[in-house]
């Protein structure tokens, strides 16, 4: 799911279109075992992000729990099928306002942890750094360390990235 501003509850949990009921992804994915990614967590609307934080409760559950199942908007129970899995990705940190990435909403802390390992962080890896960037700019890749750990301690929405480096030297 492409998460937006106007992403609807339709596309999560299915519903009425121009033309005619379509089944929701989370539905899909849900009762077929499938992976379900939702690009740009951060973006969708937070009321839209409460069917999926209610849906997403119920992950942990076992797939022969009497109460591992979730519902369409037509009240159809779908079991919970083995493999299913839901991956989220976004730009920011995704319970706070972001001023650096527009449209991005504060997501309340219980949808985000129906994820274990929420990993929202900048990879850092200096060895690989160091050989992209080449020996005659090492001055520029450790300027940028020290503003991205400046960045990271003091948490500022101001990511500098390897693409940052590479971007420099151009």
């Amino acid at each position: 799911i492409n998460c937006n501003q106007f992403t609807s509850p339709i596309e999560i949990n299915g519903g009425q279109t121009i033309e005619g009921y379509q089944e929701g992804k989370l539905i899909k994915a849900w009762s077929t075992g499938k992976l379900l990614i939702l690009d740009e967590l951060p973006k969708l609307d937070p009321n839209t992000a409460g069917i999926l934080n209610e849906a997403l409760a119920k992950t942990a559950l076992p797939e022969n729990s009497e109460r591992a199942y979730i519902t369409n908007t037509r009240g159809d129970k779908f079991k919970k099928k083995q493999g299913l899995g839901v991956i989220a990705t976004g730009n920011g940190y995704p319970n706070t306002e972001s001023t650096a990435y527009g449209a991005n909403n504060k997501q309340h802390l219980s949808l985000l942890d129906r994820f274990a390992g929420s990993v929202y962080e900048l990879e850092k890896n200096p060895e690989f750094e160091k050989k992209v960037i080449l020996p005659n700019h090492l001055f520029l890749w450790a300027v940028a360390d020290t503003i991205r750990n400046l960045v990271e301690v003091n948490k500022w929405e101001a990511p500098d990235s390897i693409r940052f480096m590479e971007t420099s030297l151009r």
